[in-house]
C-alpha cells in the first residue's frame, strides 16, 4: 500500500508523456488520455490516503480499491481522474471498487471533486462513487460522470452515486457552463442526503446519458 500523503502536494500525472487533458465541457463525453494507473489489487486500505491540507490529485486512474481516495483534511482537489476505472476509462478492472472518493471528519472542508473547467472533470465508478460524511463541510462537486464510463453511456451498475451523511454546505452541480454532473447507472440511488444541511443540487443530469436522454444502454437507475 502507498503511504498516506502527509504534506501539501500536487500530483499531476498529465505531465506523463502521451497523456492528454480533457477539453470537452460537461456533459459531453471526455476525450482525455490517462497513462498512469494505480491498481490497488483489492486492498482493504485507501489507495490514496490524504492527511494533509492543500493536496491536488490530477490525471490518475485508480481502481480495484476499497477506498480509492480518502481525505480527512482541508482543500483537497480531486480533478481530471478516472476513479474506480482503469486507464481506458471504460473498465473497472477485476471488480467494482468500494468507494471512489470519500471525504470525512470536520477537518475536511473547502474541497472540490471536479470543477467547471473541462480539464478538471472526473469519471468515478464505484459502489459508492462519492461519499461525503462525518461533519465535512463546504464541498463542491462539478462536471463529473458518476456511475458511467468516460463515454457518458457505459453503465456499471454501481450502488450509490453521491451519498452525503452528517455534512453541511455541499454543492452538487450548478447552472453555469461545465458545472453539471451526470449521475446514472446506480442500482439503488443516484443521490442521497441524510442528516445534512445546506445541500444545493442543481443543473445535473440524473438517470440519463450525457445528452439528457433515457438510453437503452443504461439499465440501472435510468429515467
Amino acid at each position: 500500500d502507498l503511504p498516506p500523503i502527509a504534506n501539501p502536494l500536487v500530483i499531476d500525472a498529465y505531465t506523463q508523456p502521451g497523456s492528454v487533458v480533457n477539453t470537452a465541457n460537461s456533459p459531453l463525453p471526455l476525450n482525455n488520455v490517462i497513462n498512469i494507473g494505480i491498481n490497488a489489487q483489492g486492498s482493504s486500505d485507501s489507495a490514496l490516503g490524504i492527511i494533509s491540507d492543500d493536496v491536488t490529485i490530477k490525471g490518475i486512474s485508480i481502481y480495484n480499491c476499497d477506498i480509492c481516495i480518502y481525505s480527512s483534511n482541508a482543500n483537497t482537489s480531486v480533478v481530471g481522474n478516472y476513479i474506480g476505472l482503469d486507464p481506458t476509462g471504460l473498465s473497472v478492472g477485476n471488480a467494482l471498487s468500494g468507494h471512489g472518493v470519500k471525504f470525512a471528519t470536520s477537518g475536511q472542508h473547502g474541497s472540490t471533486i471536479g470543477t467547471s473547467i473541462a480539464a478538471d472533470r472526473n469519471t468515478i465508478v464505484s459502489n459508492i462513487a462519492v461519499n461525503i460524511a462525518e461533519n465535512t463541510s463546504d464541498i463542491e462537486v462539478y462536471g463529473n460522470y458518476l456511475g458511467l464510463g468516460k463515454d457518458g453511456i457505459t453503465d456499471f451498475g454501481i450502488d450509490q452515486g453521491i451519498f452525503v451523511l452528517f455534512a453541511n454546505d455541499i454543492t452538487i452541480g450548478g447552472p453555469a457552463t461545465g458545472q453539471a454532473n451526470v449521475l446514472s447507472g446506480s442500482v439503488t440511488n443516484q443521490l442521497v442526503g441524510v442528516f445534512s444541511n445546506g445541500i444545493v443540487i442543481q443543473g445535473n443530469l440524473i438517470g440519463t446519458d450525457h445528452t439528457g436522454a433515457v438510453n437503452p444502454n443504461i439499465e440501472n437507475g435510468a429515467g
